[in-house]
């Protein structure tokens, strides 16, 4: 019944926007959707429901610590955009609601997925709805980078979808009539023609890695962030990366019980590390601070491949990064958002002395920065220890140096970006409050996000570890 709620009350509030006339009023129907959305997850995350499609639609404990962080940002998200629409009267904001909407609808699909081609399909339809928010802005620039997105990233699943056409074709060798259940594959990978599955292993981590971001399938991520709004690479850097590291996860649970699982996992660390390693190189070139930023996704899509390449309690720490990931980075590029619009510039030479025009956005994004970085006392920093610590427990003291040195390296580049940003010169002839104010009600959507990221390093609600505790063990992981 829940499932019929949700989908009812969405397609209720699409044809609502569809059909509203005041562009000052349509805000309000995007709001409402973060805020049921948010009842309904937390209802979800709660209570033992039932499915009435178990082997296709089905929370699990995996499927429910993605879809809260999901939620979370995007209740934050639909927070900012009430007012950041209305101050936007020059861009129709109609698609804008639409396809916010159909993103949470495609995520939630995607989080319950039981079945490979279900988790593909819903999983390329979130990426979609995405497109028309990179265009949001309508500049030369930012339509280059819609089609790099679409391009990139729909190649790279295309490529997911020929590992499971593979992967489906290795099971109807065992079974007869081939499946797509991911427990139903999980169950048979132990008796699958090891050649086949490793060549279906290797097409699903390069097509969900470049869905992902990860290096060097990361190439459409400083394009996207750069050119679309704050609150859409909030979406980018915590919602679709949580979406595409859900996808790694269950790949990593169906291989499981098989030998391959030890492939799988060095194929991770390797791409982590490589991730790192071209997070550490660019980033401290950068004079964007929003491409700043896109090389700062790339780092922690990086370090949440290398926790699962680790394995053991990595991989524990590796799914509470991706939770502590998908909220810090709300903030984080929603305050960069709000930073770009006061300065009509994303450049950093044009952006210098934010402290001086909007103390409190420069709180706020030195709060991001810090939080976003792996800084205590932020919960970040937790799960960069936790990997650290079981990289050095299971004897790869090489790994674990080379973990602290890039991390360094990132964070060193980003704070001395950070420092021309808040302390820097003014320019003159930029840096106003005139054209671009930020409203309280954008302002607290960016302190909920930051206060949550704080004290998740304090306190969570039991329920939380013990349902990403749960998710480990779904992942055959014992902890």
């Amino acid at each position: 019944m829940y499932l019929q709620v949700f989908f009812g009350v969405m397609f209720f509030l699409i044809l609502s926007a569809l059909l509203l006339k005041s562009w000052k009023l349509r805000p309000l129907i995007l709001l409402l959707a973060g805020i049921f959305n948010m009842i309904y997850i937390l209802y979800i995350f709660t209570n033992e429901v039932s499915s009435p499609l178990p082997g296709y639609l089905m929370f699990d404990s995996l499927g429910k610590i993605i879809y809260l962080a999901y939620s979370l940002l995007f209740l934050s998200l639909t927070v900012y955009a009430f007012d950041y629409l209305k101050l936007r009267p020059d861009r129709g904001n109609k698609i804008f609601i639409i396809s916010m909407i159909i993103n949470i609808i495609t995520a939630q699909t995607a989080c319950m997925s039981q079945d490979l081609g279900i988790l593909w399909a819903s999983t390329e339809a979130a990426t979609l709805s995405i497109a028309p928010l990179i265009y949001f802005n309508r500049t030369k620039y930012s339509i280059e980078a819609t089609w790099k997105f679409i391009l990139l990233t729909s190649t790279g699943i295309a490529i997911a979808l020929l590992g499971i056409y593979m992967i489906g074709y290795t099971a109807l060798q065992v079974n007869g009539h081939g499946t797509l259940n991911i427990l139903e594959l999980k169950r048979l990978t132990p008796f699958m023609n090891s050649e086949w599955l490793l060549f279906s292993t290797i097409f699903l981590i390069i097509g969900f890695s470049s869905k992902m971001g990860l290096a060097p399938f990361h190439w459409w991520k400083p394009d996207a962030y750069g050119e679309a709004p704050g609150l859409i690479g909030a979406l980018l850097s915590g919602g679709l990366v949580s979406l595409a590291a859900l996808c790694l996860l269950r790949v990593y649970q169906i291989l499981s019980p098989s030998g391959i699982i030890v492939y799988y996992n060095n194929i991770l660390l390797t791409l982590g590390i490589i991730s790192l390693f071209f997070s550490a190189v660019f980033i401290t070139r950068q004079s964007d601070l929003k491409r700043m930023l896109a090389y700062s996704s790339v780092e922690h899509v990086g370090i949440i491949a290398f926790g699962l390449g680790i394995g053991k309690t990595a991989v524990f720490a590796a799914i509470l990064h991706i939770f502590f990931n998908t909220i810090a980075k709300g903030a984080l590029f929603l305050s960069a958002g709000d930073i770009q619009r006061i300065f009509n510039s994303k450049k950093a030479e044009d952006i210098s002395g934010i402290i001086s025009v909007s103390p409190i956005i420069a709180v706020i994004f030195i709060a991001g920065i810090l939080a976003g970085g792996g800084s205590p006392p932020f919960s970040l920093f937790v799960s960069e220890f936790l990997i650290l610590l079981n990289t050095v427990q299971t004897g790869n003291l090489f790994l674990a140096a080379l973990f602290v040195i890039f991390l360094i390296v990132i964070f060193m580049g980003i704070i001395s970006m950070t420092i021309k940003v808040l302390y820097g010169k003014k320019n003159t002839h930029t840096g106003s409050l005139d054209d671009f104010r930020p409203t309280p009600f954008m302002i607290s959507s960016e302190i909920f996000l930051i206060l949550l990221v704080l004290i998740f390093t304090f306190y969570m609600p039991i329920n939380i570890p013990d349902t990403v505790k749960n998710a480990t063990l779904l992942l055959g992981v014992k902890i």
